[in-house]
This record gives structure tokens, C-alpha cells and sequence, in this order.
């Protein structure tokens, strides 16, 4: 038997994930009523190109749980992209070679960590004197921790004598915040990690 597919394939959804850095996360759903999916593929194009008549590189997803019509596809992979925004297209084909219309996913890359500004350590209120970012407080005492980071900071902590405490970050100042404590005596190093 002949059977003529002139079903276009759906990309039903399309939904970007989190979990990987330096790359492209994201699951979605296919539909075909003729022939069924043969494949889902995407590209990835910077943003700063769209408007470019440059060749688009079309790449294959994982495709998983495949019935007569439907399909569930996904793409978990590392990249080599810079920093930047990417327009994400993923498109369906069906065994007829039917191509389905795209649908669009934009992600931002930004592997540029914050930097951090300034640092001021406060005893009930008063700012502890510094030296090259060195200060000499007394053990026992809780200081609060102010720090500055870039914009783009979307968490940070301090670490000290194994100790990993949260800062926190204060949207009326836009500063980042945290108590630190110091139980010996000695020369001690605090990291901050953006």
C-alpha cells in the first residue's frame, strides 16, 4: 500500500532547563498525525547574526518515547559558545520528510564571573579600619560583612575556617550581606565566592 503524507509535523513545546553550564538545556514535545516523527533537530544562531544570510547548522536532538504520533525530545549539551544571547530554532520531520514550522527558544551565555567591589566589615554599626583589605578584629565578636558585586551576581558566599555562609543580597542598598564570627586567634583568610 501507498499512503501520501501531506501532514506537516508539530513541535508542540519547547522548554529551555537549567543544570548545565556552558551549554544548551532544554526538552520539548513533537506531533505527527501522517507518517510519525522521524526526527527533531535545532540550531543555534547568535542573536548579533540573525540578520547575517550566513548557513544555519542544524544539529539532531535526542528523541524518546516515540508512539504512531507523538514524540518526546531533548538536548543536554555542552558548547563552545561565548558570552552572548542565542536565538535556539527547533523544527520536527516526519518519515514523509514533511518539515514542521520552528518553534524558538532565546538563552543568554555569560561565563564572566561578577567582580567583587568593595569589602567593609562593621562592629555594631562602625566600620572596622583596613589595610589592604586586612582587618584586626577581636575573636567572638559577630561583625557584619557588606560587599559589592557586579549586577549580573546571582549568588555568593563567604568561606572561612571551613565555614560557608551565604551573603545575602539587599535590595534596598544592592549590596551583598553576612555575619562572620572568628572563634581563634590567628591570621585568618576569608574568600568570597561569586
Amino acid at each position: 500500500p501507498f499512503t501520501l503524507d501531506k501532514e506537516v509535523p508539530e513541535i508542540v513545546s519547547v522548554l529551555n532547563s537549567t543544570g548545565i553550564v556552558n551549554g544548551v538545556n532544554f526538552t520539548g514535545k513533537a506531533k505527527d498525525i501522517g507518517t510519525g516523527i522521524e526526527y527533531v533537530e535545532y540550531s543555534i544562531v547568535s542573536v548579533d547574526d540573525l540578520n547575517k544570510k550566513s548557513e544555519i547548522v542544524w544539529h539532531k536532538a535526542n528523541v524518546k518515547n516515540v508512539s504512531r504520533i507523538d514524540a518526546d525530545f531533548y538536548v543536554k549539551e555542552k558548547t563552545n559558545l561565548s558570552d552572548g544571547q542565542y536565538q535556539i530554532a527547533v523544527r520536527a520531520v516526519d518519515f514523509a520528510g514533511n518539515v514542521s514550522e520552528k518553534k524558538y527558544l532565546l538563552i543568554s551565555v555569560d561565563t564572566t564571573a561578577p567582580n567583587v567591589g568593595s569589602v567593609a566589615v562593621y562592629n555594631s554599626g562602625v566600620v572596622l579600619d583596613s589595610v589592604d583589605n586586612v582587618w584586626n578584629i577581636s575573636v567572638g565578636v559577630p561583625l557584619d560583612m557588606v560587599v559589592s558585586l557586579e549586577k549580573n551576581a546571582v549568588s555568593a558566599y563567604t568561606e572561612y575556617e571551613g565555614i560557608k555562609t551565604n551573603l545575602v543580597y539587599d535590595k534596598a542598598t544592592g549590596l551583598w550581606k553576612n555575619k562572620i564570627m572568628f572563634e581563634t586567634e590567628g591570621t585568618k583568610n576569608v574568600s568570597i565566592n561569586v
